[in-house]
């Protein structure tokens, strides 16, 4: 069973967190996705889907619970305290560890927005200088592509 599985690969990653990979199964064609980070660094650009987290309970005590100020990226946000401030180890195993069913707060039309808006705010707090350079980017490039009358 998966629970039996993923306590090997805990203690075989002698890692603080482990993440595996999220079985989709409400796109049209159900799939593995499969989300790797390697580098803390990478949480700026990508993070894991959080029913596909398994954390110590160390982890938890160190970091507390979630901060319910980010009411759709509260998991991300714990994730980037518990690895980037607090400096826990992230592991990945190539398990699928849990069905993702969609339709949560975060698909919601209404709420991409409020998504957009949450994930720049911990971009800044967890990443200052990396997200200045990045939205400085994205606006070069969109002042640069837009037409002009």
């Amino acid at each position: 069973d998966i629970l039996s599985r993923m306590a090997r690969e805990i203690r075989a990653a002698r890692a603080d967190i482990v993440h595996g990979n999220v079985y989709s199964a409400w796109v049209a064609e159900e799939r593995i996705d499969r989300t790797r980070i390697l580098d803390p660094r990478d949480l700026l650009y990508d993070t894991v889907c959080h029913q596909a987290i398994f954390a110590s309970r160390r982890v938890f005590e160190t970091t507390g619970g979630f901060d319910m100020r980010y009411a759709i990226c509260a998991d991300r946000d714990w994730l980037l305290r518990a690895v980037l401030k607090h400096g826990f180890r992230l592991a990945y195993t190539d398990l699928a560890v849990c069905v993702f069913d969609g339709g949560g707060l975060s698909s919601n039309e209404r709420n991409k927005q409020r998504k957009r808006w949450e994930n720049w705010l911990l971009n800044v707090r967890y990443f200052p200088l990396r997200s200045v350079g990045f939205f400085m980017r994205k606006a070069v490039v969109k002042l640069t592509t837009e037409t002009t009358p």
